[in-house]
């Protein structure tokens, strides 16, 4: 199966994929007074001093690194959204054990893509643009700037839409590429082919052929 390529500002969103083993403070996580950009401006504090503390261990793909990654900021997300929008129409069409089964495999997919693309991140700095909207809306974009250590600077947008318990991202955009449909273009092909099911059992195979390289 053909992986996805990320670009460099996706490498932000790998680590937003999901406690490690001692989490950051979430105060602003079901506190459905804050606002978006207080939001975001949170998870991307805890995701640079994640990837400050355990940057040796990413680069070795040491398997309890990944996970603690990927756990680090899960909550942030919604991620059975996501998941509807990358299958699209075909959503529609899956029976609940497939969306069960591919939101699962789905999610693995995306922790071991990133987690190999993280070795490679060079950002110092990430700036996030205050929301000016109304915190009353559904939904609300908050862009983010990444400056990296070579002088360039990397748009990421992050959509997110409002829940009882507070704001909750479901897309991100990098330099007007959204990830959500980088995927759902990714994905076509085998969906128009095999279906669903054939989807997952592509997701099944590799992800139980991704074995992180490092020690337990």
């Amino acid at each position: 199966m053909k992986t996805f390529r990320p670009f460099t500002g996706f490498i932000l969103f790998g680590l937003m994929l999901g406690t490690c083993a001692v989490a950051a403070p979430r105060p602003l996580l079901d506190n459905p007074k804050a606002s978006p950009s207080a939001l975001i401006s949170q998870a991307t504090t805890q995701v640079l001093g994640f990837l400050k503390t355990h940057r040796t261990a990413l680069r070795t793909e040491n398997r309890k690194t990944v996970v603690a990654m990927a756990n680090e900021v899960v909550p942030y997300f919604d991620f059975a959204l996501t998941s509807e929008y990358v299958l699209g129409r075909y959503w529609q069409r899956a029976t609940p054990s497939e969306r069960t089964q591919f939101q699962a495999f789905f999610y693995h997919y995306l922790i071991h893509t990133y987690a190999a693309a993280l070795r490679h991140y060079h950002g110092v700095r990430i700036t996030v643009i205050p929301y000016r909207g109304s915190t009353e809306v559904h939904y609300a974009n908050v862009e983010t700037v990444i400056h990296t250590r070579g002088g360039q600077s990397v748009h990421v947008l992050y959509a997110l839409y409002r829940t009882p318990q507070g704001w909750r991202i479901f897309d991100v955009s990098v330099e007007g590429i959204s990830y959500v449909m980088s995927f759902r273009n990714q994905f076509a092909p085998i969906l128009a082919k095999v279906g669903v099911a054939g989807l997952v059992d592509k997701l099944r195979t590799h992800t139980l052929g991704a074995r992180p390289g490092g020690k337990d």
